[in-house]
């Protein structure tokens, strides 16, 4: 049976002795489930918004909300779910209705829909069944999400995450054994893992810098590990026959946005993107008489990220680019006749704000700044790992090139 092994289910009914047999046969399948009778006094106080699974009786009869009317019932069960759920969020939610209420459908998800930025699978499943055979529920799940294979990707995916960080907890809480210096031996790894990570960066007095190094040492082996458990995943059964083309620039350039750029502006690190005020001649980039509006200028942040982390940097170094619109790449200087220049390099195009752009840098124009004269400014956008480290690459690849003479 394919749902969230990480607590993300919820079940909501009235009626706590109908719920036992849908929690019982979770419980056996080994998934966690939050239940809600839903009286208004036990809802959250805050709608959660990590839920991906909802197990739904459509008519509740509870104390804290009344009425006899099909459109009152159908209201109150939807403000129930609205008080249990953060609908306005954009996510999507499998909704399995728990109970046969066809009269109530309608108004119900006419209630739903109103403010709601979310979408919901839906499905129908005969309580009366379900209570007197238990294990028809994993059957009529696979049949709800055989024609729904993202949402399966997405389940899937969460649930390999789920075992990937368990099996790091396993293996790192069992270095030692249990006794009264269990809990201080770990404590000294995870302080050695944050110093090795940060380097010199690091202030051994601030326990909260500590624990946040401590985590992002973490990534490495948690990557290993999820990579792992993917390459033993067994048949999902996910098929990728309907799958239509993406065509919307817009939605690559959102993915590429995700992907590739960090957002978190408030620290200043290797692949930080400022904008340039000095001179930089941005005709070097474009085909003479190229339409040069809007192009901005900017410099990204090169250094190395082990000299920024272990604090032996001397200099900034930085690369100076533009900032385009996606269709100025038309016009930048050409190699061949589907080659921008081999001093060029170009990023893929990204959306901030609503606004796609992609950046080009002039592998030429590397220089040097002193330390502390980029402390008055404030990054733009910064790049992650991956694509600064290919940034880094080129660059030394283009400064290295051996050439050769001959007549």
């Amino acid at each position: 049976m394919l749902l969230p092994r990480n607590g993300r289910i919820i079940v909501v009914d009235d009626k706590p002795e109908q719920a036992l047999p849908l929690l019982r046969t979770l419980w056996k399948n080994g998934f966690a489930a939050i239940y809600f009778n839903g009286e208004k006094k036990y809802l959250p106080a805050t709608p959660l918004d990590d839920v991906r699974v909802i197990f739904l009786d459509m008519e509740l009869e509870t104390g804290g909300y009344t009425g006899s009317e099909n459109k009152t019932k159908a209201a109150t069960t939807a403000k129930i779910l609205k008080s249990i759920i953060n609908t306005k969020k954009n996510s999507v939610y499998l909704i399995i209705m728990w109970a046969k209420h066809e009269e109530l459908e309608a108004d119900f998800w006419a209630y739903i829909k109103t403010d709601s930025n979310c979408n919901f699978i839906r499905l129908n499943l005969d309580k009366t069944k379900c209570m007197t055979n238990e294990n028809i529920l994993p059957d009529e799940i696979a049949i709800a999400l055989r024609s729904n294979n993202t949402f399966s990707f997405f389940i899937n995916w969460e649930n390999i995450i789920h075992k990937s960080s368990n099996d790091i907890i396993l293996d790192f809480s069992s270095f030692f054994p249990v006794n009264t210096e269990w809990d201080g031996k770990i404590l000294g790894i995870f302080k050695k893992l944050a110093e090795e990570y940060a380097g010199k960066a690091l202030n051994t007095t601030d326990h909260e810098q500590i624990v946040r190094n401590a985590m992002c040492a973490f990534n490495g082996t948690f990557t290993d590990t999820l990579e792992n458990n993917i390459a033993q995943v067994p048949n999902t059964g996910i098929s990728f026959n309907s799958i239509a083309e993406v065509s919307d620039n817009g939605i690559i350039s959102k993915i590429n946005t995700k992907l590739m750029l960090d957002q978190n502006n408030a620290i200043a690190k290797p692949g930080s993107i400022y904008i340039n005020n000095e001179d930089d001649v941005i005709q070097d980039y474009f085909n003479p008489g190229s339409d040069l509006s809007g192009v901005e200028k900017v410099f990204c942040e090169v250094s190395p990220t082990c000299d920024h982390a272990q604090k032996k940097w001397k200099f900034h170094r930085i690369l100076s680019g533009t900032k385009i619109k996606p269709e100025q790449g038309e016009h930048l200087r050409k190699k061949g006749a589907d080659q921008i220049a081999d001093y060029l390099y170009k990023t893929p195009v990204f959306d901030i704000g609503g606004q796609m752009f992609t950046f080009v840098f002039d592998l030429r124009k590397l220089k040097s700044k002193n330390l502390g004269e980029l402390d008055a400014l404030r990054p733009i956008c910064t790049f992650r790992h991956d694509l600064l480290v290919d940034i880094q690459h080129k660059m030394a690849s283009h400064s290295s090139r051996p050439g050769m003479m001959s007549l």
